[in-house]
C-alpha cells in the first residue's frame, strides 16, 4: 500500500507539472501571438532629411538655426562644440517622410530631429513594411524601462542630527533642509549672493505638481509640456487616455525632485538654484510601475535645448526592460550606443550641463549603471548619506568601455522634500533620484557666477574639488561634491589659470553671423577686471542699444549678443552698424551689416 501511494503521488505530481508545462507553452504562445498582433513602439530611422539636407555653409546654419529660440542660440554660441554651432542635426525630420508613414496607417509619437527618426505603433507584422520605404535607413524597438523605487531604511532616517542641531549662521535659514545643502557647501556659495539667476534649467520626470505648495510659491516656469498627452499640462489630468491613463501620483516624483532643485520656503526648504528659471518635461509613465519609454526622454530633451535649457536634470533609474528588449551591460554600456544616452551627448555638444542619476540598482554585481549616465559627457550622479557613506542602492560603473562612473556623489538619503498634494507639509525621501537634483543645481550655481564655461569646464569643477578626486573609483567617482570649491576653481578656468593664460590686450573677436537677419554675437577679451560698456551705433554715431554696462572680470571669451533691436525694444532697420567695447584702456569696433527679410 505504501509503494502504491507513492506511486500515486508521484504519478499526480508528474501531470500536474506536466500540465503546468502546457499552460506555460499555451501562455507564451498567446504572449508571441500579441507581439505579432498588438500595436508597440518602434523607431523608424530615416536614411536623410530631404533636399534640406544637401545643404551646406550659412544656407544650412540658417535653416539649423530656424527652429531655436534666440536663447537657444545664443547658449550655443557661448558653450557649444563649435563651430560650426548649428548642423545637419539640427534640421528637422523632411515633413514628407513622415506624411508617408502616417499615409501608410501608422501613429506616429514622437519626431527626433537629433536621431533623424520617428517612434510610431507598429505590430512586429507591419515591421516589414516599415522597413520597405525607400527612405528607411533601419527599424528597431523603443526600449520601455521600469524604474525600481527605493525602499526607506528607518535605521538611515538621519544620519548626522548635528547638522539639524546646528546654529545656522548663514544668510538663509535652511530648516530641516540644512543637513542636505550644508555637506556640499552651498550655503556659503548662497551666502555670495548666487541662487542660480539667470540660468535655465530642464527637468525630466513624471510630472510637476507646483501650483499649490507653499514651496514653489517663487518658482519661475518658463514652460511645461507633458510628452505623454502631448499637452501643456504637467500636473495631472483627469481624464482617462487610450494608451496612457494617469494614476493618481503620477506627478509625485517630479514634484519632489523638483522641490529638492528650487524649493524655496525659508525655514523649511531651501533648494540649491531656487532663483533659476525651469523647463518642466512629463516623460515618465505611472501605471502600475514607472515606465520610461526612451522617446518621450529624447523628445523632451530636444524640446528643451530649443528652449535654451543650460542644465537638464534627469532623475531616471532603470531596472528592468519591460518590453523584451534591453541593451547589454557587459557592450552596450559605452556611450555610444542607447539611444537616450546618444540624445543627452548632442545636448552637451550643443552647450547642455546634463545631470543625470546613475540609479537605483545597488552595488552587489559589477557595472549596475544605467543609461544614458554612460555618457562620456554625462555627470553621473551617485548618492550618499549625510556622513558621506555610499547609500546601499546607488548604483556603480564601470562603464562598458572601462570609464569610472558615476562622475560624482551627492546626499541621496533622508533628503528633505515636499510633501506632493499639501500645500505646506514635507517628508524625507531616498534615491539617487535626489542626489541628481542637488548636483544640478550647484552647476546653476556656478553658470550663474561665470555663464560662459563649457559643460565639459563644469564637469571639471566638480570632479576636480570633489573628496575622492585623488582616487576616482566605479563607486563613489571622484567624490562628494563641494559647490564653494567648485565655485573658486570655476573662477580661476575662466580667468585663465590650470594651462591657459590672461589676454594681453583688449580683443574684439568678429561678429557672428555677419551679415545677420536680427540676432549675432560676439565674442571678447579682457587682460584684468575692469568696468566695460558695450554698445551698437549706427553711422550716424548714435547709440542704437546698450548691450553692457558694468564690472566685468578677466578672461578670455566673453560673449554678448545682440538681437537686433533698439533700446526700445523696435526691430532695428537694414543697415550698417557697429558694436562698440568701451573701457578706460582702451577700445574697441566691429561692422555689422544687419539685413531684413
Amino acid at each position: 500500500m505504501k509503494q502504491a501511494g507513492k506511486n500515486y503521488f508521484t504519478r499526480l505530481t508528474l501531470s500536474l507539472l506536466l500540465a503546468g508545462m502546457g499552460c506555460l507553452v499555451l501562455f507564451q504562445g498567446k504572449l508571441n501571438a500579441q507581439a505579432h498582433t498588438y500595436p508597440a513602439k518602434y523607431w523608424v530611422y530615416f536614411k536623410d532629411k530631404g533636399p534640406a539636407g544637401l545643404l551646406k555653409g550659412k544656407p544650412l546654419a540658417k535653416a539649423a538655426r530656424a527652429h531655436l529660440s534666440q536663447r537657444a542660440i545664443e547658449r550655443r554660441l557661448r558653450r557649444g562644440s563649435g563651430p560650426p554651432f548649428f548642423d545637419y542635426s539640427d534640421l528637422p525630420v523632411y515633413k514628407n517622410y513622415v506624411h508617408r508613414i502616417r499615409a501608410a496607417g501608422f501613429r506616429v509619437w514622437t519626431i527626433s530631429k537629433w536621431l533623424n527618426a520617428v517612434s510610431v505603433f507598429s505590430t512586429q507584422d507591419s515591421v516589414a513594411l516599415l522597413q520597405s520605404f525607400p527612405f528607411v535607413k533601419n527599424v528597431s524597438p523603443v526600449r520601455i524601462y521600469i524604474r525600481k523605487p527605493v525602499k526607506r531604511k528607518s535605521i538611515e532616517k538621519s544620519q548626522n542630527q548635528a547638522f539639524e542641531k546646528a546654529l545656522q549662521t548663514h544668510s538663509l535659514h535652511y530648516g530641516k533642509s540644512y543637513d542636505q545643502n550644508a555637506v556640499i557647501h552651498v550655503p556659503e556659495v548662497q551666502d555670495l549672493g548666487y541662487n542660480g539667476a539667470g540660468v535655465i534649467i530642464g527637468m525630466l520626470d513624471t510630472g510637476f505638481n507646483w501650483k499649490h505648495h507653499k514651496a514653489f510659491d517663487h518658482l519661475k516656469v518658463i514652460a511645461e509640456y507633458d510628452f505623454i498627452h502631448h499637452d501643456s499640462n504637467t500636473a495631472n489630468e483627469a481624464k482617462d487616455s487610450l494608451f496612457y491613463p494617469d494614476k493618481p501620483g503620477q506627478d509625485s516624483h517630479g514634484t519632489e525632485t523638483l522641490s529638492t532643485l528650487g524649493g524655496f520656503a525659508p525655514g523649511y526648504l531651501i533648494g540649491p538654484a531656487y532663483g533659476a528659471g525651469f523647463i518642466l518635461a512629463k516623460t515618465e509613465y505611472v501605471y502600475s510601475e514607472t515606465r520610461i519609454e526612451e522617446d518621450n526622454w529624447v523628445a523632451g530633451i530636444e524640446w528643451e535645448d530649443s528652449l535654451g535649457a543650460d542644465v537638464v536634470s534627469s532623475s531616471l533609474g532603470y531596472t528592468k526592460f519591460d518590453n523584451g528588449f534591453k541593451y547589454n551591460p557587459k557592450t552596450d554600456l559605452n556611450g555610444r550606443t542607447a539611444v537616450t544616452t546618444i540624445a543627452a551627448e548632442w545636448a552637451v555638444r550643443k552647450g547642455i550641463v546634463v545631470v543625470n542619476s546613475v540609479g537605483n540598482e545597488y552595488h552587489r554585481r559589477p557595472t549596475t549603471l544605467i543609461t544614458p549616465s554612460d555618457g562620456d559627457s554625462v555627470i553621473a550622479v551617485g548618492a550618499v548619506n549625510f556622513n558621506g557613506e555610499i547609500a546601499f542602492f546607488s548604483s556603480d560603473g564601470p562603464t562598458s568601455d572601462g570609464r569610472i562612473k558615476p562622475d560624482v556623489v551627492a546626499p541621496g538619503v533622508s533628503v528633505y522634500v515636499v510633501k506632493p498634494y499639501t500645500t505646506d507639509q514635507y517628508k524625507r525621501a531616498d534615491g539617487t533620484s535626489f542626489s541628481c537634483p542637488l548636483t544640478a543645481g550647484v552647476c546653476a550655481l556656478i553658470l550663474s557666477a561665470y555663464p560662459n564655461l563649457t559643460p565639459m569646464q563644469v564637469r571639471a569643477a566638480l570632479r576636480n574639488t570633489a573628496d575622492n578626486a585623488a582616487n576616482p573609483n566605479n563607486l563613489y567617482g571622484w567624490g562628494l561634491i563641494n559647490a564653494y570649491k567648485a565655485l573658486f576653481y570655476a573662477k580661476e578656468e575662466v580667468a585663465g589659470f590650470n594651462g591657459s593664460t590672461i589676454p594681453e590686450s583688449i580683443e574684439l573677436s568678429d561678429v557672428y553671423p555677419n551679415p545677420s537677419s536680427g540676432f549675432m554675437s560676439v565674442r571678447y577679451d579682457l587682460p584684468k577686471e575692469m568696468d566695460v560698456t558695450i554698445e551698437v551705433y549706427n553711422v550716424l554715431g548714435q547709440e542704437v542699444k546698450l548691450l553692457f554696462q558694468g564690472k566685468q572680470f578677466a578672461g578670455a571669451n566673453h560673449l554678448i549678443s545682440w538681437n537686433g533691436e533698439t533700446n526700445n525694444g523696435e526691430p532695428a532697420p537694414s543697415g550698417i552698424y557697429f558694436i562698440m567695447l568701451r573701457t578706460k584702456q582702451a577700445n574697441a569696433a566691429k561692422r555689422i551689416l544687419l539685413l531684413r527679410q
